[in-house]
């Protein structure tokens, strides 16, 4: 229901397209479908109902009305013959429902929560539950066949994820009519179903709206919750990145920048410290690259290769070796030739995404203070004399 009210207060100020209207209504009718059903509804309702077990009747229908409204919003949107399709489904409804009450009428049953799981065994209520859990089952196969193929054509990865979400709650869905499907058989071969019949159904139901909701309205919270989790990787990178940047900013202090704190948002702000960092941290190798002694480039890569590292692992640790190397040699004074400054290509990865960035780095500061392999290169006899 909250689901419903969000997705109508999104489209504020706008015209609602039909799909739009028909997944709001499938919401509101999942929602009323599940409080209605719940056992406290169903005792207080029960003093009055025009016939016994009248409230679950209504349950169901509800149920039955929002996969309609689920398939109706498909329909406008997916085939575009929605009102053609709308209008034989909306029959095909109306006779379902009509025929399950008046099972249920001619059943003469007395009032309990779980009925059909009581009188299971009786022909007409295991007819009513066959009509319902018959259409229930087509209309969410023939929802999961729809949203499968659709999500697949479209290019939007926002929309994309909602339609994956959505699809895991018509599999769910699903799942729960085979179990209801398989106590209602239980119930007419044996006279008695599974324990936790009930309970299990109720179970799965709710599963299934709440993520068929979280699916509907996926593009509306989605982005914040993107915005927010790249805010908290973003602050977590600047403090995981702070032991290489003093090591670095001690040795080459003249990169660090000096300009005015600026006037931003908490979140740019982040970002801004973040990008600063990397800056600086990138500008501190540019310095150091005098300052690679010639021959730690291959032995490094030597290293790599007799370990077995992987071709990004065996760069990490070339970087990693060529940083230890030249904080060394600029410790000592040891400035080697022009020709190291063009031994040592930027590594790191292709992406120019900010946090991918600091990711590597982040695997480079790691390897420089945990790496055995790293350590073994400061006593590796690798550096020359340097050039005078």
């Amino acid at each position: 229901m909250l689901a419903a009210a969000a997705k109508v207060f999104s489209t504020r100020g706008t015209r609602m397209t039909a799909s739009r209207r028909f997944l709001v209504v499938a919401m509101v009718a999942f929602g009323l479908a599940l409080a209605v059903s719940a056992p406290a509804s169903v005792e207080l309702a029960s003093a009055l109902d025009p016939f016994p077990n009248a409230t679950q009747l209504l349950a169901n229908a509800l149920a039955m009305f929002g996969a309609f409204c689920v398939l109706g919003v498909l329909d406008h949107s997916i085939s575009g013959r929605g009102p053609c399709r709308s209008l034989r489904h909306a029959v095909a409804l109306v006779i379902s429902v009509g025929t399950m009450a008046v099972l249920l009428t001619a059943a003469d049953t007395e009032y309990r929560h779980e009925c059909t799981g009581i009188y299971g065994d009786r022909p007409l209520i295991t007819t009513y539950m066959g009509i319902y859990l018959g259409y229930m089952s087509w209309s969410l196969s023939r929802f999961i066949w729809l949203i499968a193929r659709y999500s697949t054509r479209t290019a939007d990865r926002l929309m994309r994820r909602g339609f994956q979400i959505t699809l895991l709650s018509a599999v769910t869905g699903l799942g729960w009519a085979v179990w209801k499907v398989a106590g209602l058989v239980a119930v007419a071969t044996s006279h008695t179903g599974p324990a936790v019949q009930a309970s299990t159904s109720e179970i799965l139901a709710g599963i299934a709206v709440d993520i068929g909701a979280a699916g509907a309205t996926y593009t509306s919270w989605a982005p914040a919750v993107h915005s927010l989790m790249r805010q908290l990787r973003v602050r977590v990178a600047h403090r995981r990145l702070s032991w290489l940047w003093h090591l670095l900013i001690t040795a080459v202090p003249q990169v660090e920048f000096t300009t005015p704190r600026t006037n931003l948002s908490g979140a740019e702000r982040a970002e801004y410290r973040l990008y600063r960092r990397v800056l600086e941290i990138r500008d501190a190798q540019l310095a150091l690259r005098p300052y690679i002694p010639p021959g730690v480039p291959e032995l490094t890569l030597m290293i790599g290769r007799h370990h077995g590292l992987d071709p990004v692992s065996a760069d990490v640790l070339l970087e990693a070796g060529e940083l230890v190397a030249a904080l060394d040699a600029r410790h000592t004074g040891c400035r080697y030739t022009s020709e190291s400054e063009r031994a040592i290509p930027q590594h790191g990865p292709a992406s120019p995404d900010l946090l991918d960035e600091a990711a590597w780095l982040i695997r480079v500061s790691n390897a420089m203070r945990n790496s055995t392999l790293v350590a073994g290169l400061r006593s590796a006899p690798h550096i020359p004399k340097p050039a005078t």
